[in-house]
């Protein structure tokens, strides 16, 4: 594998498994895919070292997420994206999609995908479930030193228990309504802002 394999490329080059896959219950082929990608990053870290280049941490944003996803948490990282470009706030996009399929068809920020970790702010618009996952994922350094942001969508009033005590790590979460952030209030003592979705208002 070179050294910037995603996690994607675990089920992508399985293909004939995916069907089998579909047929496992949620609960185990979360747990399956957490061993997966912790064995995955443990094997890479071994043969490969750092897979992140080391750079000096610079005064901006990454955006980390589904940037190609045509569903509403790849438009919410599209989103902060364009305010990002709008307001001259230096970013950049990280794809953590792990499973990608026909959905994953938007490019408007091709142009800004890295595989770098070098601005000194994180914001995950990822979901609660999915936070665990990238934190086994991704290496320490990728979270070390950085003020890393949750950006999650949630439709439910509470949070499950194994997501709450699996939010870790985060030095603030930024809820895009009143309800979202009552959910996250009640789950854990990280600050939690609300910060409704970006929209473009067509001047008069």
């Amino acid at each position: 594998w070179s050294s910037d394999v995603c996690s994607s490329d675990l089920f992508t080059r399985f293909k004939p498994m995916r069907r089998m896959w579909r047929r496992l219950p949620i609960g185990l082929r979360e747990r399956a895919r957490s061993a997966v990608l912790k064995t995955a990053y443990v094997t890479k870290k071994r043969r490969w070292g750092n897979p992140l280049p080391r750079a000096p941490l610079q005064e901006g944003v990454l955006l980390i997420g589904h940037p190609k996803a045509a569903t509403g948490v790849g438009q919410a990282l599209r989103s902060l994206a364009e305010v990002c470009r709008s307001g001259k706030i230096p970013f950049a996009a990280y794809d953590f999609g792990f499973n990608p399929d026909a959905s994953h068809i938007e490019n408007t920020l091709d142009g800004d995908l890295t595989r770098l970790a070098n601005f000194n702010c994180n914001v995950f618009c990822i979901n609660a479930d999915q936070w665990p996952v990238a934190r086994a994922t991704l290496r320490s350094d990728f979270f070390a030193q950085r003020y890393n942001i949750l950006r999650p969508f949630w439709e439910l009033a509470a949070l499950p228990d194994n997501a709450a005590a699996g939010l870790g790590g985060l030095q603030e979460i930024w809820a895009p309504t009143h309800f979202v952030a009552g959910a996250f209030m009640d789950a854990t003592d990280c600050p939690v802002e609300i910060i409704p979705v970006a929209v473009r208002v067509a001047p008069d």
